[in-house]
This record gives structure tokens, C-alpha cells and sequence, in this order.
């Protein structure tokens, strides 16, 4: 069974480089496909962070192209984000179907946009996926109510780390 930790322990470089130290080459995809038929649905339960929907539709609404790379496949983010009605915010997806390397997702962004790394923030809540962008140049935002705890994110020296998202009303000027 998968736990917490093997998670944990799995998301501190590319998902997939690690698997590759604990399943041979032979049985790899077969492993992969029984890994996340697992962590799907234990994913697809979780809700969204109070305030995320309102930073997304913010973001949005000034027309700030948002992106989703990720090692989950696109359908399962596809489903998330439909069911918490933040789909209109996301220009694209690129999930596992995409590549298996956020460094390969990170430079397609680059390139299709033609983008800098300055130009990217990337949000996430794994030292791997902190990892993967820093290669690039790419500014990173670690999350701690994800998978990897403040202490392990702070370890690879994020630009920020966030802790909560408040939100407050917007002061109106007339």
C-alpha cells in the first residue's frame, strides 16, 4: 500500500527518476500504471485549498496566462479542476501524457510563449518539482499544505515559501 511517506520520499526528485530506483526498467510501466491507480482517486478526494479558487479567478480576470505541469496525468487534473470550477482559468495542461519531465513541460512553456525563465513562477509543494524548475532558472513558490512539509521545501531554497492564502476584501477607490 502506499503511504504518506513513500509519497513523500518519491516527490523529492522527478516521480519518475525515483521510481526507477526501486522497479526494474521490465517492469516499470506496469508498476507506474498500479502506482497511480492508487494515488488517483486518493488525489482526486482531495479538496482545493481555501483561497486557491480566488487567486486563480484573480489572476485570470487581469489575464495572466496560468499553466498546470504536473507528473499526475491530465485527465485526473482535467477532473479536479471541473469539479472545482477553475477550469476557465487554466490555459494549459501538462501532465505525464505530455512528458514525464518537468524540465522538458517547463522549456515547451518557454519556447511556445517565448518565455524567460524570469518570467515563470512556479507554485508547488515538492523539493523535486523545486529541483526540476531551479535548473531552468525558474523561481519557484513552495506550498506547505502540500505533500512536503516547510522544512524540507525551505532545504532547496524556494524564492518563497507560503504558509496560508488570506484573503481580504479589495479596498475600492471612487
Amino acid at each position: 500500500a502506499i503511504t504518506d511517506e513513500n509519497i513523500r520520499a518519491l516527490m523529492d526528485a522527478n516521480i519518475y527518476e525515483k521510481l526507477k530506483d526501486v522497479i526494474s526498467e521490465e517492469d516499470m510501466e506496469a508498476q507506474i500504471d498500479d502506482f497511480f491507480s492508487e494515488y488517483h482517486p486518493q488525489v482526486a478526494g482531495l479538496g482545493i485549498i481555501p483561497g486557491v479558487d480566488i487567486v486563480l479567478e484573480t489572476m485570470g480576470t487581469k489575464k495572466i496566462p496560468q499553466h498546470v505541469i504536473s507528473s499526475s496525468s491530465e485527465k485526473t487534473i482535467i477532473e479536479q479542476l471541473k469539479k472545482s470550477a477553475m477550469a476557465p482559468y487554466i490555459h494549459e495542461i501538462l501532465g505525464t501524457e505530455t512528458d514525464r519531465s518537468k524540465v522538458v513541460k517547463f522549456k515547451h512553456i518557454l519556447n511556445t510563449y517565448r518565455l524567460q525563465p524570469h518570467d515563470i513562477l512556479f507554485v508547488t509543494d515538492t523539493t523535486g518539482d523545486i529541483q526540476e524548475a531551479h535548473s531552468l532558472g525558474i523561481p519557484t513558490v513552495a506550498v506547505t499544505w502540500g505533500y512536503h512539509e516547510r522544512d524540507r521545501l525551505a532545504s532547496l531554497n524556494p524564492e518563497y515559501i507560503l504558509s496560508l492564502i488570506h484573503i481580504s476584501e479589495p479596498t475600492r477607490r471612487t
